[in-house]
């Protein structure tokens, strides 16, 4: 194998793994859309105990209104979709770059 053939091999291998990142990336962005959803419900918990359709609704309001301000889920889930996007795009220029320098490397034999 000549080194650049080992090079590319490994550079392939690099690949795959920035391809299993992108598919976990996509996992966290599902798990932030079903935490909109819980966070949806919430609010129209809300909604529904503040017009009086709640028994219990005074108790009811001040439970729901605490999970709301407390929950700091979704803000966290977004941190994190931010920083993993980021991570992901900047190892793409990376590998793109190190592609791009090995396909210029001679195929001489080591």
């Amino acid at each position: 194998m000549t080194d650049k053939e080992i090079l590319s091999h490994l550079l392939n291998l690099a690949e795959s793994l920035q391809s299993h990142e992108e598919i976990e990336l996509m996992q966290v962005k599902a798990l932030h859309g079903r935490v909109d959803n819980v966070q949806n419900l919430l609010g129209a918990t809300l909604k529904l105990i503040r017009m009086g359709d709640v028994p219990g609704q005074p108790d009811a309001l001040k439970k729901v209104e605490k999970l709301l301000k407390e929950n700091k889920i979704q803000e966290g889930f977004s941190k994190l979709i931010a920083r993993m996007e980021s991570e992901h795009e900047h190892k793409s220029h990376r590998l793109g770059a190190m592609r791009a320098m090995i396909n210029k490397l001679p195929d001489n034999r080591s």
